[in-house]
């Protein structure tokens, strides 16, 4: 789900996403359902996680070849933790 948190310069609210107002929408109405019935969650599918003492590591690679004008068609996370050493 997007959330309304991006903040100005100045760490005020700007009552925005990263994705914008109109796509966002879009992005929540296709992946996000009411919290009342978290059995019908659609979300996001991972492709791979890794847990490890830093933290997990994320995958995810979803594709809606089928995917009308205006409709999500992909949907791609790349979260690695990790930490390095001089």
């Amino acid at each position: 789900m997007q959330f309304d948190n991006v903040l100005n310069t100045s760490g005020g609210e700007t009552h925005t996403t990263t994705l914008g107002g109109e796509v966002a929408k879009i992005f929540n109405e296709n992946f996000f359902n009411s919290p009342t019935n978290p059995a019908d969650q659609r979300g996001v599918p991972l492709k791979r996680i890794d847990v490890s003492g830093y933290g997990a590591s994320t995958f995810s690679d979803w594709v809606d070849a089928g995917a009308e004008f205006g409709a999500t068609s992909e949907a791609r996370f790349d979260i690695a933790m990790g930490r390095t050493f001089p």
